[in-house]
């Protein structure tokens, strides 16, 4: 292989490192692409590591090596443009759009066993199409989906769907307003905090462009790329087994948040009753009393919550601050209020004690098909809506309200 030839591969393994994160409201496995044959230029969810071949599989250097090295060798001048080589790693990736989940199965007919699932931007691989049926493979999940609401070898919907965590690893690491040890200093981190990387590109000149909440609002610089691990990471599909097995989980956490709830909430209860003006009306007093509380206290929730307002949406995060996603946004919100809620929107729905939408109180958690968020009045729900948006506050009616439960 000449000069040229190898320039280019490495180009295209490098690019792929670089490439790809989907995010999704829906808890679904992440990791790596160490077992499948697209690796970082999927990503979305969860752990890959820094280096110029981060995250990429031997599957996936192997695809992309071969393809590469065949559009080279075809060209007689042994040049590719950059935009070649973009097709050439994007044309088996596939990206997911869904509101809610697509079934992945044995073989192509709706009737064969389910085999697992696909959430919204879960990133996969492509083997065939054929009658309107993909086959895909995507972390252990491996069979046929529709083609409907699947993106295959659209380079901008990939990178629209990325996301790099940059985690710092020294106190006190600067941000910069621009890529020079001369720029203003916006703001200083603390060990093991985690930013959000949106600019790679000075990497190689030891800069690293990150996004991150400062005095409450979204702030763009820039860090040393010396002192921070930088992961790009995506999510996979489930398998049927790895679902029912989270789901199951997600139940034992929400009876166990529902019943702490409920200890909680029997011993406001004892409270106001021992504040009971007289012990005959007891009853009618505790039970205003109650109301009252719960009232007051949704409103410190709601007071509390509304301090995060700008700051990102990241899928499976839980940080008021760096990013969350919608349930745990909730679940973060709830802890600094010592009540443990699930990281799951769905899982929501049972703790506490179900409320109907006409008696909604400030405080209370709304939840929708793969969202949840606090009622916060005046008929808008604060939540962190989604990449783009972030922590918001958004009309309480946008979509159909599955269930709203009190855990106050």
């Amino acid at each position: 292989m000449n000069a040229n030839r190898k320039t280019v591969k490495t180009m295209a393994i490098v690019a792929a490192g670089s490439a790809i994160v989907a995010g999704a409201g829906i808890s679904s496995q992440a990791a790596t692409l160490q077992d499948t044959t697209a690796d970082q230029a999927l990503v979305s969810g969860k752990e890959s590591s820094q280096g110029s071949l981060s995250g990429v599989s031997s599957s996936l250097m192997n695809m992309l090596s071969t393809s590469t090295e065949a559009t080279v060798s075809s060209n007689q001048t042994d040049m590719v443009t950059s935009s070649a080589v973009n097709k050439t790693l994007y044309a088996k990736i596939g990206i997911a759009h869904t509101d809610s989940a697509i079934n992945v199965r044995e073989s192509a007919d709706d009737n064969s066993r389910l085999v697992g699932y696909l959430y919204n931007n879960n990133a996969m691989t492509v083997d065939t199409e054929e009658n309107g049926w993909l086959h895909i493979s995507s972390g252990n999940v491996s069979g046929y989906v529709k083609a409907e609401g699947i993106t295959v070898g659209d380079e901008q919907a990939c990178k629209n769907a990325q996301t790099t965590d940059v985690k710092v690893k020294e106190n006190g690491l600067r941000m910069r307003s621009d890529a020079s040890l001369d720029a203003d200093i916006l703001t200083g981190f603390a060990k093991d905090t985690v930013v959000t990387g949106v600019d790679l590109s000075k990497q190689a000149d030891g800069w690293i462009k990150v996004r991150a909440n400062v005095n409450g609002r979204d702030t763009e610089g820039f860090v040393s790329n010396d002192y921070v691990d930088v992961d790009t990471h995506y999510n996979y599909g489930e398998t049927v087994e790895a679902a029912v097995a989270r789901q199951k989980a997600e139940q034992e956490t929400a009876q166990k948040a529902a019943a702490a709830a409920s200890r909680k909430a029997a011993v406001r209860r004892g409270t106001s009753q021992r504040v009971a003006a007289a012990a005959s009306s007891s009853e009618e007093q505790t039970s205003v009393s109650s109301g009252s509380e719960a009232s007051a206290s949704g409103a410190a929730v709601v007071s509390y919550a509304s301090q995060f307002l700008g700051n990102p949406y990241v899928w499976g995060g839980t940080s008021l601050t760096s990013g969350a996603d919608c349930s745990g946004f909730v679940l973060s919100v709830y802890k600094h209020f010592g009540i443990s809620l699930p990281h799951s929107s769905s899982a929501d729905r049972g703790v506490g004690r179900a409320v109907s939408s006409s008696d909604m109180q400030v405080g209370d958690i709304v939840c929708y098909s793969g969202h949840v968020g606090i009622y916060a009045g005046g008929g808008k729900i604060i939540n962190a809506l989604n990449p783009s948006k972030g922590i918001t506050y958004i009309n309480v009616n946008y979509a159909p309200i599955l269930a709203v439960r009190r855990v106050l």
